[in-house]
Order: C-alpha cells, then sequence, then structure tokens
C-alpha cells in the first residue's frame, strides 16, 4: 500500500509540474523528511507511538509542499529569464 501511496504522488506532481526531474526533486523530499523526522526522534529519544506518527503525516506533507512550491518557483524563474532574452 505504501509503494502505490507515492508512486500516486509522484504521479500528481508530475501532471502538475509535467517535468522529471523536478518531480524526482519533490519525490527525494519525501523519504529524506521522513528519515530525517525519525533521526530527530531518535536524538531526543522520543518513542514512535499514535501522537508522533500524527505529527508527522502533515509535517511530510508540509514538506512536500514546500518542495513542490520552490521547484515551481525556480521553473517560473528560470522561464521569465529565457523570455527576457528572446526579446
Amino acid at each position: 500500500m505504501q509503494n502505490k501511496d507515492g508512486l500516486l504522488a509522484a504521479l500528481i506532481v508530475l501532471f502538475f509540474i509535467g517535468d522529471g526531474r523536478a518531480t524526482f526533486i519533490s519525490v527525494l523530499a519525501i523519504p529524506t523528511s521522513i528519515i530525517a523526522s525519525f533521526g530527530v526522534m531518535w536524538v531526543g529519544n522520543v518513542t514512535l507511538n499514535s501522537i508522533s506518527l500524527v505529527v508527522l503525516a502533515p509535517a511530510v506533507g508540509i514538506v512536500v509542499d514546500e518542495a513542490i512550491i520552490v521547484v515551481e518557483n525556480i521553473f517560473r524563474h528560470i522561464h521569465d529569464r529565457h523570455d527576457c532574452r528572446l526579446r
């Protein structure tokens, strides 16, 4: 089930952004943020219970959302720069 969720998220990002490289960057944000979260939890000696999982799920969503926004802004600036050079 989890593999299908990650694939679905990647396909949605690919659909909206339309670039494989940007999708790859956004898809890398998901496992990176989860691994980093578990690392911080381990260092802070926080147990993995339902409360920590409830907090972790929206946090990962926020990280992925921010990664998509950053990639979209980068593409917009690159596109605007190419438009200025063509004029």
